[in-house]
Order: C-alpha cells, then structure tokens, then sequence
C-alpha cells in the first residue's frame, strides 16, 4: 500500500508544474520528517504500548470496537506493532507520500504575481 502510494506520488510529481513540483518536494521532506518525530508518541498517546494496548485508551476502544463489529482488526494489529516494535520504512513513506500530495496541493493554491 505504501508504495503504491509512492509510484503515485512519482507519477503526478513528474506530470506537474515546476511551483507544484517544490510544493511535493517540500511536503515529503515534512511528511516524512513528522511521521519519524510524532509517529511513535502519537501512538503511545493513543495506547499502543509495548507492553500492549492500554486499558481505557483510544487503542482499547478501537479494539473493542473492532471485537463486536468484525472489522479493523488488521488496523489494530498494524498499530499495536507499530507501537511495540517501532514504524517501519512503509510508515515513513507512506508519511512522505500524504505530505507530498499536501504540499502539491497547496503549491497549486498559492497565487503568484
């Protein structure tokens, strides 16, 4: 999925505008900078834990959730060992991916004179 979202990223990079291209640039540099520095507190905050999922946190209810209505469980699982054992590269790309269409984004929204 990650790099799925990367060959996309690719693509629309090389069909762009030189304004929108630094916009992209710029955008995956702080995607992937933000995903490495609040990643893993973001997740700590939400009970993904080492030690497991915290009980009474936003981690406990999505698994709850998750248990009575069948889905996400995958969702969960993903966090958990996100949470445990720390993000992996596809978290980073995928952080400077979402980034990068950010900044694309923006780029183009800025009027230049």
């Amino acid at each position: 999925m990650a790099f799925r979202l990367v060959k996309i990223a690719v693509k629309v990079f090389m069909e762009a505008s030189f304004k929108t291209k630094i916009g992209m640039l710029v955008g995956a540099g702080l995607g992937g900078v933000l995903t490495y520095f609040a990643g893993p507190p973001i997740l700590v905050a939400m009970g993904f834990t080492s030690a497991g999922i915290s009980a009474g946190s936003i981690g406990a209810s999505m698994m709850s959730f998750a248990s009575t209505f069948g889905i996400g469980g995958g969702v969960i699982a993903s966090l958990q060992s996100a949470g445990a054992a720390g993000l992996g590269i596809g978290a980073f790309a995928s952080g400077a991916s979402v980034g990068s269409a950010a900044g694309g984004l923006i780029a183009k929204k800025v009027k230049t004179k």
